[in-house]
Formats: structure tokens, sequence, C-alpha cells
């Protein structure tokens, strides 16, 4: 039972969803009324109303939830990200015995803003919960989120495993969404996958003098964008929902991203070359707004935490079997030939060594012993 005799909702009206709480008692009457709602103030029946107007067995869950929230995620609706969020939710409702809602939204609800938007509106409590790739919070947490923009530094997925369940850095993270009001639970990081570029015949890579002039189009990272101009690329950031706009546009000559962005996304329509750079590991960062997180009961957040153990496990094999099948099929199922470069020599680049060792200096000083070892060696075999 909550401490106070509310219901906690979220009602999505014209697109915009609002944080409401609602009374503890029968929707048969018009006893339920919003409080603490900087959007909407709407009198009891008024509530009950469009409680009632859902349907079928949407609104019979809804109508049984005490908390109904959202979750946003940039991945399609049936990527493993999306699908194993759904899952999760789905049994911790089961748990609460439905009283906790949280409906997962694929690909950010089409904000304009993509993931960034999506990660201001929970901050603000428009939504509940955000999953977003890692160097999309490096210029709103760098300290932390920026060990993930780490170029030639990740061996393999099972390294960023590694970083994610170190206590130093769950304990880093959870100190920088503080002042964010965001809330970064232990074992809610999931798998996004090494990263590879995608591009077309006319401007390929092999070798790392390839990359010089090499248009390459990345999400809005001012830090990822510095360790590659040092490489001689020219980074072009955009929000996901214009990745595929800036490549057919011709702005970009490719784009970078975990293989598993290619069918999802649509991207093997307009480039017809995968290079397996394995340039970089990232996870998908998942935070929940503080005000929603602190409101629930504490059974509610036992039970959330209870279950990030399977979630993370589940999600993490699943991105990883996805994205190596993507690259065996990508020849025969999406008419990409498959390229392997030789880049070692970019470790020999002191303007690149140099850009990327100011990123580590920058870091969180408890991060820094972390980062190090990931560009000197597995971080998953210590």
């Amino acid at each position: 039972m909550l401490r106070r005799p509310w219901l906690l909702a979220i009602l999505i009206i014209a697109g915009v969803s609002g944080a409401a709480m609602l009374s503890h008692r029968s929707l048969d009457g018009s006893n339920h009324r919003l409080i603490d709602d900087f959007r909407s103030q709407l009198p009891p029946n008024r509530t009950n109303t469009l409680l009632r107007a859902v349907g079928g067995e949407r609104g019979q869950a809804l109508r049984k939830a005490e908390y109904i929230g959202y979750h946003l995620t940039n991945q399609g609706k049936d990527d493993p990200t999306t699908v194993e969020l759904k899952r999760f939710w789905a049994r911790v409702a089961a748990r609460t015995n439905g009283k906790l809602n949280i409906t997962v939204i694929s690909r950010d609800g089409d904000l304009p803003g993509a993931d960034n938007e999506a990660i201001l509106q929970t901050s603000l409590g428009r939504f509940d919960v955000i999953t977003a790739n890692g160097p999309i919070f490096s210029d709103i947490i760098p300290q932390v989120a920026n060990i993930m923009t780490l170029l030639f530094a990740y061996d393999s997925s099972a390294e960023g495993l590694a970083l994610v369940s170190d206590p130093t850095f769950q304990s880093v993270l959870a100190e920088a969404g503080k002042p964010f009001n965001l809330v970064f639970l232990p074992g809610f990081t999931l798998n996004s996958g090494m990263r590879v570029v995608t591009t077309s015949a006319h401007r390929t890579i092999h070798t790392p003098e390839d990359l010089r002039g090499f248009r390459l189009r990345i999400p809005p990272s001012t830090h990822l964008g510095r360790q590659l101009e040092a490489l001689s690329v020219v980074p072009t950031p955009t929000p996901v929902t214009r990745l595929i706009d800036t490549l057919r546009s011709g702005k970009a000559d490719g784009q970078e991203n975990p293989p598993s962005f290619i069918p999802s996304f649509g991207i093997y329509r307009v480039q017809n070359r995968v290079v397996v750079t394995n340039h970089l590991w990232t996870g998908f960062l998942t935070a929940i707004n503080a005000t929603t997180w602190n409101a629930w009961p504490k059974a509610w957040q036992q039970i959330v935490l209870s279950e990030l153990p399977s979630l993370q496990s589940r999600q993490w094999a699943e991105q990883e079997r996805l994205n190596q099948r993507i690259l065996a099929e990508a020849p025969q199922r999406y008419g990409m030939t498959v390229i392997h470069p030789e880049l070692g020599a970019v470790q020999r680049n002191t303007a690149f060594v140099a850009a990327r060792d100011r990123i580590v200096a920058s870091l969180d000083q408890r991060l820094q012993p972390l980062a190090r070892r990931l560009i000197q060696g597995d971080l998953s075999k210590r």
C-alpha cells in the first residue's frame, strides 16, 4: 500500500503526459482527483471519466493500477532492448498485482529531439524512465558517460559488462544523476554492443588513411567528436531521428552504431558496406525520474531492483546474438559487403591518443583507473 492514500498516474493527452495523483477509492464514483501536477488540475469526476473512457484490456489494466507511467527508448518495437524492457515491466506489474503499470514506448515516441529531448522530459517528469545510449549522456554527465566514448579502448561487450558491473562505476553514476532529478539503478545499464561503420562503395574504409576527410554521422557527443577529429574524421552530429535523412542527403559518408541499427533503422536501404571497426562499445544507460522513484513504496522499489539482474542478463545476451547474426547475414539478407579493416595504427596516432587521454583526465577521479585499464588491457579478465 502507498504511504498516503493516493494513486500515481500519468495520463497522455494530445501526446503530452501529465503526472497525476489519484485517490485510492472506487472508480465507480467520482472520487479520483489530481494533486501535485504542474501540468493539469482536473476535478475528481473528470479524472474518473478519462480513466473509464479507456477501453478493452488496456482500460482494465489502467483502472487496476495505482501508478501508470511511461518508459522511453530509441530502439524499435521488435529490438531486444524494447522486448526485454516490456517483459521486465510485465514481471514487475505481475508482482505488484498490477499496481505498478509502466508502458515502454519505442523510438522515443517520435520526439523531434530524440534521446536528448527524452532525457530532458524524463528529468522534468513528463516521462518516468529513459533508456538511451551512453554517449547521449556525455554532454550531461560527462564525468561518467564519457567513459563510454573512449575510442579503440573496448575489446568486447564483455568488457562493457565488467565496467557497468563495477561498484565504483555504479556509485559515481548514481551520484551524477542526482542534480538532474534522475536515478540510475545498479543493473539497469544494458548492452548496445560494439559499434561498426556503414558506408557505400564510393567511400569505404580499409586503413586509417581512409578516415581522412570521412564525414561520419555520430550521436550528439562533443568528446566523441573530438577524438574523431584527431583521426582526421569529419564528425556530423545529428539526432538518431535524422540518421537516414543525413545519409540520404549526402551530408555524411557513413554512420556508426551497433549492427542492430542496420535493420532497425533501415540503414541497408541507403548504404551497402559494413566496416567492422569495433571502435567503441556503448551501453544503454537507464534513468528513472527521481520524484517518481521516491514516490513508489519501498516494496515496489525492491521488486524493481530484484528483477534487474534478470533483465540485464537476458537483454545483454539477446543483443549480442542479434549483433552477430546481422553481421553474418549482411551480405545475403541486407545486400551489404562486410569489410574487416586494419586500424591498429590508430593507437600510434599521437594526436588521437592525446585527445583520448584528455577525456580520461576529465572523468571523475574514481573512474580514471578503470578507464586506463580499458585502454591498456581487458577489464573483463581482471
